[in-house]
């Protein structure tokens, strides 16, 4: 019996594996490839989908003082900082949005529409509208967007 088990044995070390066949193969590297497009989509969309780089209030305000505010000029811009100088109320459209890290950088903001409901000054928030070739900085904003402090 002992004879028999190591027979066996020395046959199976022997013998070469058995070649895959040509379907297999195919079947494969089919399956590989939709693997890996489904992940390039997948990795592709997460990296269009996360947060997005606008605009700083420093960016801005630097461009005014070294003289290539023209960049930022008569262009529809969303520009992300923090909410200060509102007064409060629903009918008071004026603010001023500050830098997140460099607060004496401001721009003064013109709404053109409804606050949002959560609007409150310390808030960050997204601005989009045009900017006024004047001094002091002055966006005209068509829509504003709290930003949750957890995203950005």
């Amino acid at each position: 019996m002992a004879s028999q088990e190591a027979e066996s044995n020395k046959k199976t070390a022997e013998t070469p594996p058995k070649r895959m066949s040509k379907r297999r193969q195919r079947k494969l590297l089919v399956t590989v490839g939709i693997i890996v497009v489904a992940l390039v989509v997948v990795l592709w969309g997460w990296s269009s989908t996360g947060a997005k780089n606008y605009t700083q209030v420093r960016a801005v305000v630097d461009a005014s003082s070294g003289g290539t505010l023209t960049q930022y000029i008569n262009r529809t811009l969303e520009v992300q900082g923090v909410i200060t100088g509102w007064a409060g109320g629903a009918s008071d459209l004026n603010f001023i949005l500050a830098d997140k890290t460099e607060p004496n950088k401001t721009i003064s903001v013109i709404l053109a529409g409804t606050l949002p409901a959560e609007f409150a000054n310390g808030k960050t928030a997204v601005v989009k509208g045009e900017l006024e070739d004047s001094i002091p900085l002055t966006l005209h904003a068509t829509e504003i967007t709290l930003v949750c402090a957890s995203r950005y």
